[in-house]
């Protein structure tokens, strides 16, 4: 019989944290959110006292623990985490609200301009600079070392200074591609790797 105090679900807790696991003391996997497409990773884990957590790794390598409360089944915390994720959005990629500049563009295509794969360093008319790297960017294998090209970016960025940690810099983004790309109405500049397929 399930009591009444089972039922109610603890407020909901967003915690960004240093480093996540596969593996946690004292709770089960329970599998990948249906609700992950925009992130790198989506897991969701049931603890032994019966309530559960989600385990967020965003496309800027932003890492958050998402504590859930109890749930009666898988489907009941996955709606509920996909609730919580959808308001809170902005949180999780809060950093690319900042600007960037000509001078980190510039910096960015010194660090990047002989990778062996082809992408483009964009700078849009609002100071956003994106990195992209093409379709299934983070399925393909990092010629330079471990990870996909995402992780082949951010190493670079990090030995030019340019990146500090797991996050992008400041109005940076890595992603597949931008509508602006190419817009002359929408560039203040670009910058065009082929060193690759």
């Amino acid at each position: 019989m399930i009591k009444l105090k089972d039922l109610i679900t603890e407020a909901p807790q967003i915690k960004k944290v240093k480093n996540v696991s596969v593996q946690y003391f004292g709770a089960e996997y329970v599998g990948e959110m249906t609700f992950s497409g925009y992130f790198r990773k989506a897991w969701l884990y049931k603890k032994n006292n019966g309530e559960w957590f989600a385990v967020i790794i965003t496309k800027n390598k932003n890492r958050y623990e998402i504590q859930l409360g109890k749930h009666k089944d898988k489907l009941s915390a996955d709606k509920a985490a996909e609730k919580l994720i959808k308001r809170n959005l902005n949180k999780f990629e809060s950093i690319n609200e900042n600007k960037s500049d000509k001078k980190t563009f510039d910096k960015i295509v010194k660090a990047l301009k002989d990778i062996k794969v082809r992408a483009t360093i964009h700078l849009n008319d609002e100071d956003k600079i994106t990195i992209a790297l093409g379709r299934d960017y983070f399925r393909k294998k990092n010629p330079e070392g471990t990870g996909d090209l995402s992780d082949m970016v951010e190493d670079r960025l990090k030995k030019a200074g340019i990146q500090k940690g797991y996050n992008s810099p400041p109005g940076v983004d890595i992603m597949a591609d931008s509508s602006d790309i190419g817009d002359k109405k929408y560039t203040k500049a670009q910058y065009d790797i082929r060193g690759g397929v």
